[in-house]
């Protein structure tokens, strides 16, 4: 060792933390450097769950974390308009001895070597080779160190951690402020409870068709083909074939590309070539991640999200060597398993990871090597740097022509940035007692809490949960999800198929309430997991962004996070990366037990965790490579890596120790009488860390803190006392649909008979389901029950509708009496809406009937139509009805007609018109059903 100078001890710190902490990342070395110049703070990690204040630390239960923030041209974490990327250095014992010899005594830079002399000079000291000082990355200090901590004594690090410790496999971790706030988050204590309307808040006014009848994802491969063959003549030719093909794509995100397309031929200033290589750059992949989405509801978010995904697509596309390898006989898409349990797939034998520095040892030639990397960085920097310039355009067109939002474009100059965010256990606990506070009822809560659970377990995307299909829902043996495209869902491929396995993910009551909620929507007959009520469509994607949104606002504050939907995909890969490998980082940093985390180690990978575990977790999220999952998800992968090097058992002589930190026997035995050996007399430094970290002062900035599990962590709510004080026969509208569905669908021969079948399948009481029954009966003049309506938008104004109708059940049921009645009354079997007369007393019915309704549909959705404009709007003054109800002509229509509408398709965009949507004729039949009439 050194002799006990200042510089010696900086000069050992820096030898300690490349040959036994792991550290040998340039880039992270040098932040090291800079930040022994700083305060020094430390953090530290109690991995045991404290329940007495002041405890003693445990010597193997502690980690001390350095938090370093690395300037890097290509990767960085996107954080207030900073855009570093942020390593979180564990220490090892040695070089806590030298922090620990330096004191709290600054440095004076002036008597310290440049970063680079310090190297070169433990090169020399120890004859290791360091050909040129400025590339100090070749020398074989740096490039052998890997070879001497992966083989410590006690050293636990794996393939994958040791290249996140080189700076090979790039990962950042969170924000410091996330960093020190997470697990101690403050949560809100008074919460404004979450009603059903308010998530569909964001529902639109855009046209109600139906989907597109291009199967996926063709409908973006014929555009740009017929694009691309349009820009072969000339300029003129062009313009009129994108304009005809503009008359046949009319979808929203179609139009924007078109028009983008016209809007450069009629620049003059771009040629047709070029033309066809920005479409063919950025279109299909454009036309695939927004199809079928409301672009004019989009944020800021929406679009940074989607033009990351197209960037990061052409990474792929330059064919970027990936870091982590695995045997090309297991070189699969996608997640394709087979029905048999994932235990058994013995024959997916995955190779022990390669590094790339691993094959540049094996090169002879160091130069040669070099300047092949740079070839293909120059490569890749061009194919991403061209991408981003086509973006930068594309939106410039679309904030002028479409009124986008501005967005900050993080990745010019080929740089990667990241928003890292993890959603904590202390923070999920509440959300699901916010769900339970709320005033949904128990169905919609069960919803909520599913859609909740998946998230933040499986870290499934928005249009991954919005387009599961019921029957692809497997709940047999283990319950699992199978994933395959259709109009809700994109994948890869119109091929492609990942199953979500949920039985080790989801914790005992989790599973319980997902299992409830499978089995409810299989009662009514839905199509996808998460329709509205019994319809065949499933929410819109609005929906789950609103429900986690206003969640969050409620539990921490709308101004406290900056959290997205997003968020929860980060939260869940990031805690599986600790469950995989059974860490007791995931004690403290989620709220699963070390059992736990090795089922979901067995059902990821099977019993091959070493060889696999990592691509079983990419594969599992719907990742090509291991890269993608640690550069953009794992946020706690510099710490697994420290902890699995500490574990590395690293001893000393007394006698350096001594001369080097001054601490003598007495003190070495009164922290630790098993510390000192001695028959070698060698001192274990791990024994001492509980006493370097209280002089460095770690334990003044504690992180994490053990989730409190003491109690369940779902409360399952009863039915509350209100559904009884409702005028409804049954409060659970959607069983009721569901149930009345299944009748009409059977012969009316038969209907008496299979009655008490279908209300035991349904869980409705026989003597309600046969008031039911003669309420359907009895409305229509045919064999028909009840009608359907298709279309999302009109499902969500019909979720909303009931919703607002059994509330007004509950608190004005006389005044949904009337409103009823005056339908039943009004109700024509074959219209879709009510027709009133010309007498006064027909007015007055009409009037009180549209105010009702627009407490039930909001008045935008309603449409009041006469022989003439000046008529209705008169008539609307008159009754001081809201004014936001649409007026419409007829020439031919004697007195009122009222109807609710949705806007139709049309190629034209100034003049906007509507049609009859079916919602009041489905909404009216479904109140006679549920009310009531003996107690009228």
């Amino acid at each position: 060792m050194e002799a006990p100078l200042k510089r010696h001890r900086f000069s050992s710190k820096e030898y300690s933390s490349i040959i036994f902490g792991g550290l040998n990342d340039l880039s992270a070395l040098k932040a090291l450097y800079q930040w022994v110049f700083s305060d020094r703070k430390l953090h530290l990690v109690d991995l045991e769950k404290q329940t007495e204040h002041h405890k003693k630390l445990d010597t193997d239960k502690i980690l001390l974390v350095i938090p370093l923030e690395i300037r890097d041209d290509k990767y960085g974490c996107r954080v207030d308009g900073n855009d570093d990327s942020l390593t979180r250095y564990v220490p090892d014992d040695l070089s806590l001895m030298f922090l620990y010899a330096l004191g709290d005594t600054g440095i004076n830079k002036r008597e310290i070597q440049q970063f680079e002399t310090i190297i070169k000079g433990l090169n020399n000291k120890f004859e290791l080779t360091c050909r040129d000082p400025k590339k100090i990355h070749l020398s074989h200090l740096i490039k052998y160190a890997n070879f001497h901590w992966r083989q410590w004594p006690g050293s636990a690090i794996d393939g994958a951690g040791s290249l996140v410790m080189q700076g090979q496999l790039k990962s950042t971790s969170l924000p410091t402020e996330q960093l020190l706030s997470y697990n101690q988050e403050i949560i809100q204590s008074t919460q404004p409870a979450i009603t059903w309307q308010k998530l569909f808040i964001q529902s639109t006014s855009s046209n109600d068709t139906s989907k597109p009848s291009k199967s996926y994802p063709a409908f973006s491969k014929n555009i740009i083909q017929l694009i691309q063959e349009g820009l072969k003549g000339t300029k003129s030719s062009a313009k009129d074939t994108i304009n005809n093909i503009k008359d046949e794509f009319t979808q929203p995100n179609a139009i924007r590309l078109l028009g983008w397309v016209l809007f450069l031929l009629e620049g003059n200033q771009t040629n047709l070539n070029s033309v066809s290589k920005y479409v063919g750059c950025i279109g299909r992949e454009w036309l695939m991640l927004t199809m079928d989405e409301e672009l004019e509801e989009w944020g800021t978010n929406d679009y940074e999200e989607i033009y990351e995904q197209i960037i990061l697509s052409k990474v792929k596309d330059a064919r970027k060597k990936d870091v982590l390898q695995k045997d090309p006989i297991d070189d699969r898409d996608d997640i394709g398993l087979d029905d048999d349990n994932i235990k058994n797939s013995g024959g997916d034998n995955l190779e022990e990871p390669i590094s790339d520095l691993t094959q540049v040892l094996d090169e002879n030639k160091e130069s040669k090597n070099e300047s092949q990397q740079s070839t293909s960085l120059d490569e890749l920097k061009d194919t991403q740097s061209y991408t981003y310039g086509r973006i930068r355009a594309f939106h410039r067109y679309q904030m002028q022509y479409f009124e986008a939002p501005d967005v900050v474009f993080a990745w010019g100059e080929n740089k990667q940035v990241v928003k890292a965010s993890m959603v904590s256990p202390r923070v999920y606990k509440p959300m699901h007692e916010t769900l339970q506070a709320s005033e949904l009822n128990k169905s919609q809560t069960l919803l909520c809490q599913t859609i909740l659970i998946l998230a933040y377990r499986t870290g499934m995307r928005i249009n991954e949960l919005a387009g599961i299909k019921l029957k692809n829902v497997k709940a047999l043996l283990d319950i699992s999800i199978v994933l395959t495209p259709n109009p809700y869902l994109r994948l890869k491929s119109s091929s492609a198929k990942r199953r979500v396995l949920l039985a080790a993910l989801l914790k005992e009551d989790e599973l319980k309430i997902v299992t409830l909620f499978i089995a409810q929507q299989q009662r009514m007959g839905a199509s996808y997991l998460f329709s509205q009520g019994a319809s065949r469509q499933p929410l819109p994607t609005y929906f789950f962004s609103n429900l986690m949104r206003i969640l969050w606002d409620r539990v921490l504050g709308q101004d406290n996070h900056n959290y997205t939907f997003h968020s929860l995909r980060h939260t869940a890969i990031s805690q599986l990366a600790l469950a995989i490998n059974g860490s007791a980082l995931a004690e403290v940093l989620t709220d699963y037990t070390l059992d736990e985390c090795q089922n979901i180690a067995d059902s990821l990978a099977g019993y091959h965790q070493n060889q696999g575990a990592w691509f079983g977790l990419a594969s599992f999220v719907g990742h090509l490579t291991c890269d993608t999952t640690f550069e953009h998800y794992i946020h706690t992968a510099h710490l697994l890596a420290g902890w699995q090097l500490r574990k590395a058992k690293i001893e000393i002589p007394f006698t350096v120790l001594k001369i080097i930190t001054g601490i003598d026997y007495q003190t070495v035995n009164y922290h630790d009488k098993t510390a000192y050996n001695k028959s070698t007399k060698t001192v274990v430094l791990k024994k001492l860390r509980p006493y370097f970290a209280k002089k460095l002062k770690a334990h003044h900035t504690p992180l994490f803190t053990a989730p409190d599990m003491s109690s369940q962590l779902i409360q399952h709510n009863n039915e509350g006392e209100g559904i009884y004080r409702s005028i409804f026969i049954d409060a659970r509208y959607d069983a009721v649909i569901s149930f009345i569905r299944e009748v009409d669908n059977l012969k009316p021969e038969l209907r008496e008979k299979e009655l008490e079948n279908i209300a035991i399948r349904h869980g409705i009481h026989l003597l309600n389901a046969r008031e039911l029954y003669k309420n359907a009966s009895n409305l229509n003049n045919n064999d028909k029950l009840i009608t359907q309506v298709k279309g999302q938008n009109a499902q969500a104004i019909i979720t909303t509708a009931l919703d607002n109708a059994y509330n007004m059940s509950v608190q004005k049921p006389d005044q949904l009496r009337e409103f009823v009645s005056i339908y039943k009354q009004k109700h024509i079997t074959s219209r879709s809406y009510l027709k009133f007369g010309i007498k006064k007393s027909q007015h007055e019915l009409l009037a009180e009937f549209l105010k009702i309704g627009c407490e039930i549909i909001a008045p935008q959705h309603w449409q009041l139509t006469s022989s003439s404009i000046k008529e209705v709007r008169d008539f609307k003054k008159k009754h001081k009805l809201n004014s936001a109800i649409r007026v419409e002509a007829n020439q031919n229509c004697i007195g009122f007609e009222v109807r609710i509408v949705r806007k139709m398709k049309s190629k034209s965009e100034r003049q906007a018109s509507y049609e009859s949507s079916g919602v009041l004729k489905f909404l009216g039949e479904v109140l006679v059903i549920q009310l009531d009439w003996n107690n009228d």
